[in-house]
């Protein structure tokens, strides 16, 4: 009827009622209350520049027979997170939206948000952005350190040094066209 059977044992003279629960082929059938689905916690936003905000949707379901509450909310720093509603009847689900400006990022990015929940199986769930952030100047062909040489005042008959180093990004080839010097930068 309800996945239970009864059954009754004779030990010695007693009768004795042992009572089990009888799991179906189907996975989760068996658990009672609320369960949190989140089928794609991963979005990968692939490369982008320092200057842009990611942002990504994310849809948490309930799979359980009973409603399903949501909170608190965890993001890593740098992080902000909107969920649009708290709880959900089976079936029911909710968007966690997830936006991190890039602004302070450089290289490999991995970012968790966990989102509470009150399914006895699974606590929280665990969203995460990944990506890689460049810097404008990553993306030039060539990197000029220091970007400018300030001599400030040099007499007539000084000579004067500085070191500029070039150093190509990409593939490695680059062409020096031409150096002009200025009446006090280089």
């Amino acid at each position: 009827r309800d996945g239970r059977y009864v059954r009754r044992v004779r030990a010695a003279g007693e009768w004795t009622l042992g009572v089990g629960i009888v799991c179906l082929s189907t996975v989760g059938f068996c658990q009672a209350g609320p369960r949190a689905v989140c089928e794609s916690s991963t979005a990968d936003f692939g490369t982008l520049g320092n200057t842009q905000v990611v942002e990504r949707v994310f849809t948490i379901r309930n799979g359980g027979d009973a409603p399903l509450r949501l909170g608190p909310i965890r993001p890593c720093l740098g992080v902000q997170v909107r969920l649009a509603t708290n709880a959900g009847g089976p079936g029911a689900g909710t968007t966690v939206t997830a936006a991190m400006p890039l602004r302070d990022g450089r290289g490999a990015q991995n970012k968790r948000i966990y989102v509470g929940t009150d399914d006895p199986q699974q606590p929280f769930v665990q969203i995460r952005l990944t990506g890689h952030v460049v810097t404008r100047e990553d993306l030039l062909p060539v990197r000029v350190r220091p970007a400018a040489v300030e001599f400030g005042t040099i007499s007539a008959l000084a000579v004067t040094s500085a070191t500029v180093v070039l150093t190509a990004n990409s593939n490695g080839v680059f062409r020096i066209e031409e150096v002009r010097v200025g009446e006090k930068r280089v």
